[in-house]
């Protein structure tokens, strides 16, 4: 059985980013896993709801249990999962995005992927076409 981590991790992420944005139009930050079977588990940061972090710092804190425990072996790869407002054209405004950084042990060098929303004035989300941008070489 031929598993393709990377495809995983984007199918269960994007289909729980659809839902929270669906149900609240609203979005957090959020990572996904996979263990040593190729199964993968949502990954959400517990929040004091008296002391609520903002998003960089949720961020840094799934960063962190991700890295390490795909640095000691204990899962086979991740998704950090966070909204990123981009810009595809100078001059222009920028777009909503639902932005995936990708890691795992069967692919390196994966682009970062970028999924467009727009919140009408509806409440309805409306999504457009992926797209993925190849890592800039440090």
């Amino acid at each position: 059985m031929d598993i393709n981590l990377s495809q995983i991790l984007i199918d269960h992420s994007y289909e729980y980013a659809v839902d929270l944005l669906d149900d609240t139009g609203e979005f957090y930050p959020f990572a996904a896993f996979t263990d040593k079977a190729g199964q993968v588990h949502p990954l959400e940061f517990e929040v004091d709801k008296n002391k609520m972090p903002n998003n960089s710092q949720v961020l840094e804190a799934l960063t962190a249990w991700c890295t390490n425990e795909f640095k000691s072996g204990g899962i086979t790869g991740f998704a950090l999962v966070f909204e990123a407002a981009v810009t595809l054209e100078e001059g222009k405004p920028s777009i909503d995005t639902i932005c995936m950084d990708i890691t795992t042990t069967d692919q390196s060098d994966l682009p970062i992927y970028y999924f467009p929303y727009k919140v009408n004035d509806d409440g309805t989300v409306t999504y457009s076409e992926a797209f993925a941008v190849i890592r800039d070489e440090d």
